[in-house]
């Protein structure tokens, strides 16, 4: 108990403001409304004690449990409304077309569709007539709703409210995409590159380059890619064929390496780490690893920039926040407790070791 008190009273403040979030998103998720009323009602009544006990970081702790409580209430009831909304056969949809990829299963295209603030998936066996930006009617689709189901964790996680099979899309375009269209812009161009450099390179090469640089699997056969793992699995290597936060990490060091042959100043070097950065993520299909690398990475330039002296411990869990606010089913996928676990276990043994050795 001793060490227990000892560590946590190295932790900075927004380490409990983490704690909190987590644990209120998790009894959030463990109780339906009405349980939810009581979780306040005891949270007000925890929130009175700490405050006449003049303990500020129980009151932020809890302040933050009750939010993330609300946050996940909120994202749920807001996503299962939606779903419920646009279950069944639908004689018109009118969305915006987000993305357009190719993938390869027994569906050739799956087209994510922006309905209401929301997306669904229509995967094809035909090349759909729009691009990514479009205005499109659909007609004559019947919605599969993910409520109640085995994938319904996962679609949840990717806002995903509901998805429709067809052999062609009967569409009409009712406005074309605007050039001021910046995100689909870049999706475009994203997919129009990738498959200019699968066509420049063997069909190996090309599949290596999609998985560890791009973080794309959508565009690799099925059979292609248990053979590239089996091979991989031999050496212990299968690890390498996931783009994680370290490849991000070893490539923008590596860049950041390179500027320093070139003698600018710090300012303008850090900022164009910050341009490879943007540049890289619209080339690059998003993973949380990826996403909790690069907000690392952004916020820890930003402060040199700026001055700071902040920890890495503080940059992870404001990460962690930010990414849990925006979304909250992430906490309960594997992929965010294993990318953020690791992570975050290395960068409190190292914070721990430097405020023991002042």
């Amino acid at each position: 108990m001793k060490l227990i008190t000892q560590v946590l009273s190295q932790l900075p403040l927004i380490q409990y403001v983490t704690l909190g979030l987590i644990a209120g998103i998790v009894a959030g998720a463990s109780y339906p409304v009405p349980a939810f009323v009581s979780i306040l009602i005891l949270s007000a009544c925890g929130l009175y004690t700490a405050y006449t006990a003049d303990n500020s970081i129980i009151v932020i702790t809890i302040l933050c449990f009750f939010f993330g409580t609300m946050a996940y209430q909120y994202h749920d009831q807001r996503y299962t409304k939606a779903a419920n909304s646009l279950t069944g056969f639908q004689p018109t949809l009118v969305g915006k077309v987000s993305t357009v990829e190719r993938i390869k299963n027994k569906f050739t295209y799956r087209s994510t569709i922006q309905v209401a603030n929301h997306y669904i998936w229509v995967l094809s066996k035909e090349t759909p007539g729009f691009e990514p930006g479009d205005l499109v009617q659909i007609n004559k689709l019947y919605l599969h709703s993910p409520l109640n189901k085995e994938m319904g964790p996962w679609m949840k996680k990717e806002g995903i409210i509901a998805t429709a099979f067809a052999g062609k899309i009967k569409t009409t375009i009712l406005k074309n995409a605007s050039m001021l269209d910046i995100l689909a812009s870049l999706n475009r161009q994203k997919e129009h590159i990738f498959t200019r450099l699968q066509q420049k390179l063997p069909a190996y090469v090309g599949n290596l380059m999609g998985l560890i640089f791009f973080g794309n699997k959508q565009d690799i056969d099925p059979s292609e890619l248990m053979e590239l793992r089996t091979t991989y699995m031999h050496w212990g290597l299968s690890h390498y064929l996931a783009r994680s936060g370290l490849h991000i990490v070893i490539l923008f060091t590596l860049f950041n390496v390179l500027l320093l042959f070139f003698g600018l100043p710090i300012f303008i070097r850090k900022l164009l780490l910050l341009g490879f950065c943007l540049l890289y993520t619209a080339l690059s299909w998003m993973s949380i690893s990826y996403i909790r690398a690069l907000l690392l990475i952004f916020f820890y330039t930003i402060a040199q920039l700026a001055n700071i002296k902040l920890s890495l411990l503080f940059f992870i869990n404001l990460t962690c926040c930010i990414i849990l606010l925006y979304n909250p089913y992430q906490l309960f996928a594997l992929d965010f407790q294993l990318s953020f676990a690791l992570t975050y276990i290395l960068i409190l043994i190292g914070h721990l070791k430097v405020q023991e050795g002042r």
